[in-house]
């Protein structure tokens, strides 16, 4: 070990092999092509991700509808009160995250098919 510069790198034993794989280990995977079937599909898995969503928030909302608490403590009646709503709202954020996903995904897969015009006529 030298103690003038304190470097390890001196005292470690390496091979160029082991660099190399360092080297593919830190590189980022080239991310896939944008196609329009890609982004359709997505489109779809999404939607039906939301539409489900959309479905269980439905029926949520309306099993608490026709179940009123009555409860004789009003600090209960508050509780209650609060994880029903948050219960239907967390639903409901779930429900238009993967339905703002599927409008975006479908929305890209049409400008990918445009662009992909626009290069073959240019």
């Amino acid at each position: 070990m030298s103690s003038e510069t304190g470097d390890l790198a001196h005292t470690v034993p390496y091979s160029p092999y082991s660099i190399q794989k360092l080297k593919t280990m830190t590189e980022t995977p080239a991310s896939p092509e944008v196609t329009p079937g890609r982004c359709l599909m997505g489109s779809l898995i999404s939607g039906g991700f939301g539409f489900f969503l959309y479905q269980l928030t439905l029926s949520i909302a309306t099993t608490f509808a026709a179940k009123p608490l009555v409860q004789k403590s009003y600090l209960a009646t508050n509780i209650g009160i609060a994880v029903r709503t948050l219960v239907v709202g967390a639903c409901s954020l779930a429900t238009f995250i993967f339905g703002m996903a599927a409008v975006g995904l479908l929305l890209l897969g049409i400008q990918t098919i445009f662009r992909k015009t626009e290069n073959k006529v240019n």
